[in-house]
C-alpha cells in the first residue's frame, strides 16, 4: 500500500535484491478489506485480453528486459535486420471419387465409421 498516494500496488520481488523487513505498522487495512482480488486481477494484470493476435515489435536493444517482463520468456526476440523466414509444410491429398450402386459389408457391420460392435 502506497500511503502517500492512498492506492494499492504492486511490485515485481523477484527483480528486487537486499529486501527485509520492518517493524513499521502497516497501513491501507481499509483499501484491503474492501478490495476485491477478482476485479483488481483483472484491471492489473488482464492487459492482454480477446483473440490472440500475432505482432512484430521494434524496439531498441535496452528494452529486451522490458519486453521480456511484459510479454514473457516465450517471446521470440530476432535483431533488427536478421532475415528470417518461416515455412509451414503440410500433405495436401487429392481422391477421385468412383459412384456405387452398393457398399461391401465392412468389418464394423452396420454401426459405421467409429462403430465399436458394442
Amino acid at each position: 500500500f502506497d500511503s502517500q498516494a492512498g492506492i494499492i500496488k504492486h511490485y515485481r520481488v523477484d527483480k528486487m535484491t537486499e529486501i527485509s523487513s520492518t517493524e513499521e505498522d502497516r497501513d491501507g487495512l481499509d483499501a484491503y478489506q474492501a478490495l476485491d482480488m477478482a476485479v483488481y486481477a483483472r484491471k492489473v494484470f488482464g492487459m492482454f485480453s480477446g483473440e490472440e493476435e500475432s505482432v512484430q515489435l521494434r524496439f531498441e536493444n535496452h528494452l529486451v528486459g522490458a519486453v521480456l517482463d511484459r510479454l514473457g520468456q516465450e517471446v521470440f526476440i530476432i535483431a533488427d535486420g536478421d532475415r528470417i523466414a518461416q515455412l509451414v509444410v503440410a500433405r495436401h491429398e487429392t481422391a477421385e471419387w468412383e459412384p456405387v450402386e452398393t457398399l461391401d459389408d465392412t468389418e464394423r457391420g452396420e454401426g459405421g465409421f467409429g462403430h465399436s460392435g458394442v
